[in-house]
């Protein structure tokens, strides 16, 4: 099954950076994570587990593609999924024995996890970006309002500190 996300990416991030933070933090978990860099705006990420052997065949073997476009301040995820040893599992496991079935449906959901734990690593990477902290913390809220329809919240304005007088400690709220 395919599945897209959107994550939102300042212009001036650097994409190189933020998908090597996600493949550390993949490979970190304990997946294979091959990256390729297709350009300046797109990239590739496979991540795998479990892919040669009996795991494979009984149905465990996790594998997903990530198609990452930047482009509008957004970065689209859109993910390709590797569910046929799944099916072979679950087929299998229906007709002979009891034992493919089984490991099929845990390999099927931990496939399903795989997209959120790929996304969350993009996020990371996204976030730990220096130029994150120099951003507007309302730009990122006014994508998911744009895409919505719904009305931007106002920024709140806050009054000025008053000033605190050195020579006697004492607040001057006229200056």
């Amino acid at each position: 099954m395919a599945s897209s996300r959107m994550i939102p990416f300042n212009d001036g991030q650097d994409l190189n950076r933020v998908i090597s933070i996600a493949v550390q933090d993949l490979q970190m978990q304990g997946y294979d994570v091959n990256s390729i860099r297709m350009g300046a705006t797109s990239a590739k990420i496979t991540v795998r587990k479990d892919r040669d052997g009996v795991k494979n065949i009984l149905g465990l073997g996790i594998e997903t593609a990530a198609n990452i476009i930047v482009g509008n301040g957004v970065m689209n995820v859109n993910f390709v999924d590797e569910w046929t040893n799944k099916i072979a599992a679950l087929a299998v496991g229906w007709f002979l024995c009891l034992v493919p079935f089984i490991t099929g449906i845990v390999g099927a959901v931990n496939q399903s996890k795989l997209d959120d734990l790929i996304t969350t690593a993009l996020t990371m990477g996204v976030s730990s970006d220096p130029y994150a902290a120099n951003r507007n913390p309302y730009q990122q809220r006014n994508f998911m309002y744009q895409q919505d329809g719904f009305q931007q919240p106002q920024q709140t304005q806050y009054p000025q500190q008053p000033q605190v007088n050195q020579n006697n400690n004492q607040q001057n709220f006229y200056q």
